[in-house]
């Protein structure tokens, strides 16, 4: 069974919500319970363990971000997705892995794709798009996309970080960063944020002025110019809106 809390100060919200969320759960024939909560307060006093959390950001007392660091300390295993009309508190929301971002009104399909991605990563079936064939000392070498980090250009060399640490070097002179923006043009969670780098934007922990601080601890590098469009390119792609793309 999945179970499934709302929680929103809003009343009206908080039961449009969890209505959308019993519907999209019935039509997936899904057995499943579904919890409403006015505040964090009484969410945590529930004690119980739930799957999946749509959760405001800006509640009275202990707000959205606040909550899932709470409900973090005890349990891990759950997926956030957060539902509030300020979108300037996108960057801070992931921070706490949430799962997706949605801006009010939520519209039906955002809010089903949301709950079809949560549960498709609960159930461990994360789809995943062709590998990347790359030419290395050694011979062609097939990256999965997934376990793909960010890439780093240097003197002439490609070097492909990926999430489990290892590095892997392309042939020298065998491919630039200009030739990898064209095979993922489409595959919209890479983004360029200087002509040296290419980084998989699902890896981002957050940005700062020194640069885009990723997931295993390194700073990729933000061109001057081009340093608001690029944070611009991955507030859109938190927040699941159209275009964006490869700068």
């Amino acid at each position: 069974m999945i179970r499934l809390a709302v929680c929103d100060d809003d009343p009206i919200f908080l039961s449009q919500a969890g209505e959308l969320a019993r519907c999209f759960l019935d039509a997936q024939k899904i057995p499943a319970s579904v919890s409403c909560y006015p505040d964090a307060e009484s969410l945590l006093e529930a004690r119980t363990h739930c799957d999946i959390y749509l959760l405001d950001i800006l509640m009275p007392g202990l707000d959205g971000i606040a909550l899932v660091k709470e409900l973090e300390r005890k349990d891990r295993d759950f997926c956030v997705i957060y539902l509030t009309t300020s979108a300037e508190y996108a960057l801070e929301a992931f921070s706490v892995d949430a799962l997706q971002y949605l801006v009010k009104p939520v519209t039906e399909p955002a809010l089903f794709g949301a709950l079809q991605k949560a549960l498709a990563l609960l159930n461990g079936r994360k789809t995943d798009l062709p590998p990347l064939l790359v030419s290395t000392p050694d011979g062609e070498t097939a990256i999965a996309l997934s376990s793909l980090c960010y890439v780093e250009h240097l003197d002439k060399v490609l070097y492909f970080h990926r999430t489990d640490g290892t590095v892997l070097r392309s042939s020298t002179g065998s491919m630039k960063i200009s030739d990898l923006t064209g095979k993922l043009s489409g595959r919209q969670n890479f983004l360029s944020p200087h002509r040296g780098y290419l980084v998989n934007m699902d890896y981002i922990r957050t940005f700062s002025a020194s640069g885009i601080h990723m997931e295993n601890g390194e700073v990729i590098p933000v061109a001057r110019a081009g340093g608001s469009a690029v944070r611009r390119q991955y507030m859109d792609y938190l927040l699941g809106q159209k275009g964006g793309g490869l700068c």
